[in-house]
């Protein structure tokens, strides 16, 4: 038993090989890691579900941070919202360390260690981009969008409909920051090179624009906020994949023969 506990946190070992059951087996475990992994997080959250509703409501604006609830059930399933969505970005790390785990047996050592490091670049960048959201964004939309119309409406947040629009528009800002992955990926694929993303830049721009202006914010400043982010990391996904594209490797392959 302890055996089996450690392999589902280690990867396979390429000399290890695994019948269809084995590789079942091994995907089924690498799930309940995964399961247990969020409900050690969620439990953790529960217990600090109060400091994590004041860090949630701490963008708002002093005079709507007594939030509103129409049903007796709602301040429990709105809490219980909150918790998940946290436990969820709290368990990004090992989650994607269990997807490189299952699928390293079919990797090769220096693709290992790329996918070692993409891991580490994915959290890291998701956990910036919610941050960037929660310092820089999420504000700022709550100060326009309550402002607007100054006193001619007497504005009452309700809890449930507050919280589900800041974690959407905070998970929201994490997935945008994944964008440098995505190009890198599609370059080391083959898919697209620099050459391509440079060339379609323009097309690129109107893209990014129309996805800022769906993501949860609705308003035209954190829409720019958004879609200057989107741009600048467009750009650093440039220059990753002029640094590490395929025709990098390519070159590099070519110089060594």
């Amino acid at each position: 038993m302890a055996r089996r506990l450690v392999r589902r946190v280690r990867p396979i070992a390429p000399d290890e090989h695994l019948s269809t059951e084995e590789h079942l087996t091994e995907l089924r475990d690498r799930m309940l890691v995964c399961a247990a992994v969020v409900a050690v997080a969620f439990g953790a959250m529960y217990l600090a579900r109060a400091r994590l509703l004041r860090l949630l409501m701490a963008p708002l604006p002093h005079a709507h941070h007594q939030l509103s609830t129409f049903s007796p059930t709602e301040p429990f399933t709105t809490t219980m919202g909150a918790v998940f969505w946290a436990s969820i970005v709290m368990s990004l790390p090992v989650l994607i360390y269990q997807i490189y785990a299952f699928a390293a047996p079919a990797l090769s050592g220096p693709s290992k260690r790329r996918m070692i490091v993409t891991a580490g670049v994915l959290s890291a960048l998701f956990v910036g981009g919610v941050a960037f959201t929660y310092v820089v964004v999420l504000p700022t939309a709550l100060s326009f969008l309550l402002g607007f119309g100054g006193s001619s409406f007497d504005v009452q947040l309700r809890a449930n409909e507050y919280l589900s629009f800041a974690t959407t528009l905070l998970i929201a800002g994490g997935i945008v920051f994944e964008l440098p992955v995505v190009m890198l990926s599609l370059s080391r694929l083959g898919i697209a090179d620099t050459r391509t993303f440079t060339r379609h830049r323009r097309f690129a721009v109107i893209l990014m624009t129309v996805v800022a202006a769906l993501l949860p914010g609705g308003d035209a400043v954190s829409m720019l906020m958004l879609l200057g982010a989107e741009v600048v990391l467009y750009e650093v996904g440039i220059m990753a994949c002029r640094a590490f594209g395929a025709h990098t490797l390519r070159a590099q392959l070519g110089e060594l023969t």
